[in-house]
């Protein structure tokens, strides 16, 4: 019964720019709402925010974990789930300018305002700094060696 919960959970993680465009579309159905709308646009605006963020000091947390987990002793399982933690807070800043990008494309299909324009943009570049952030810090990490 449980392993059903975490594969629906797994899908509708999968499924989200779906669930965000259904939104948009109920949104854009309304005319008084659509007018004005500018949800999906700030909601984007805050996700690249958090990804460039977490693209800055992600590694380092990242980094800590990894040597958390060779150096401490939390028994096997322990070690292992500290270290597969740290190397998927990676991960999280390329999953969060991913849910910008859906927003921002939310925005622009329930209207043409400034904010979905802004939103759009930011959210790209949002994704091109979380890259070359992580990129370059990972490797100043690395090449320190301690």
């Amino acid at each position: 019964m449980a392993h059903r919960n975490i594969f629906k959970g797994l899908l509708n993680y999968l499924m989200q720019d779906a669930s965000i465009m259904n939104r948009a579309r109920k949104i854009g159905a309304n005319p008084e709402l659509s007018e004005t709308s500018k949800k999906m646009g700030v909601a984007s605006i805050i996700f690249s925010s958090f990804a460039i963020l977490i693209a800055i000091v992600g590694p380092f947390l990242s980094k800590l974990l990894i040597v958390a987990g060779f150096t401490t002793n939390l028994l096997i399982i322990g070690n292992i789930f500290v270290i597969c933690f740290g190397i998927a807070i990676l991960i999280i800043p390329f999953q969060l300018a991913a849910f910008a990008l859906s927003y921002s494309r939310a925005q622009r299909s329930i209207n043409n305002l400034k904010i979905g324009t802004v939103s759009k943009h930011f959210s790209r570049t949002s994704m091109l700094l979380s890259v070359i952030f992580l990129v370059v810090i990972v490797f100043i990490l690395l090449s320190q060696g301690k």
